[in-house]
Parts: C-alpha cells; structure tokens; sequence
C-alpha cells in the first residue's frame, strides 16, 4: 500500500488498486491551489493511472465553490470510478454531490457503508 497527504487529503493506493481519498483538516478551506495540490499528489501516486477511487468527505463541514470546481475539472482524468462515502454529518458536501455526479463521464455512486462503496468500485474494475 502506497500512501500520501496533503493539507486537505490523506491518500492510499490500496494493494487491490483502488485510491481512498479522506478529507482532513476540515477547518481548512479548499482553496483551488489546495485541491490542485491535492489532485497532483493522487495522480503521482497512481502514476498517472486512472483508477476506482473511493472519497470520503466526511470530515468537511461544507465544500467550497473554488476547490469545487477543480475537482470536477481534473477528476475524471484521475478516476475510472467513484465511490463518495457520507453520512448525515455531511450535509454541506451532500447539497454538492448531484452537480458532482451530473458533470462526470465515469461511474459515481453515493453509500453511506465503506464496506458496500469498495465492493461497488472492485465490481467496477475492467
């Protein structure tokens, strides 16, 4: 397992190939710099390699509108699938994943179960 960690994500390169994303530091606002910063570092981990990914926002009390956008610009070149982990804490991110989920070309699907979100993306696997 590869890892890595921005201000804002903590990564991991699972041994099974999918990236897990957690939100950290959510005080913290995602800044377009930030999210660039975070965005380059999933892509030096995977090599460059599209790959399922799962996300989890969690952490984030709310998603800020700069960063927003950068995500949804760079992620479908870092991603062949997209597992989005929240729950009922998370209600500033949630209000977003629809414009998310509408804008990408991949698969993206929204659990509340960890477990259920990897079985997801390993059945996304080509």
């Amino acid at each position: 397992m590869k890892t890595a960690e921005t201000a804002t994500t903590r990564y991991k390169l699972r041994d099974d190939g999918i990236l897990t994303a957690l939100e950290i530091n959510p005080e913290l606002q995602r800044t377009e710099e930030m999210v660039t910063e975070a965005l380059d570092a999933a892509e030096i981990l995977t090599g460059g390699e599209p790959c399922p990914s799962l996300w989890d926002p969690r952490p984030l009390i709310k998603a800020y509108p700069p960063g927003w956008i950068q995500l949804v610009n760079r992620l479908e070149k870092l991603v062949t699938s997209l597992a989005i982990v929240v729950d009922g804490a998370t209600p500033g991110v949630q209000g977003l994943l629809p414009s998310l989920t509408q804008a990408l070309l991949v698969p993206v699907r929204v659990f509340e179960d960890e477990a259920e979100a990897l079985q997801w993306l390993r059945s996304q696997r080509v």
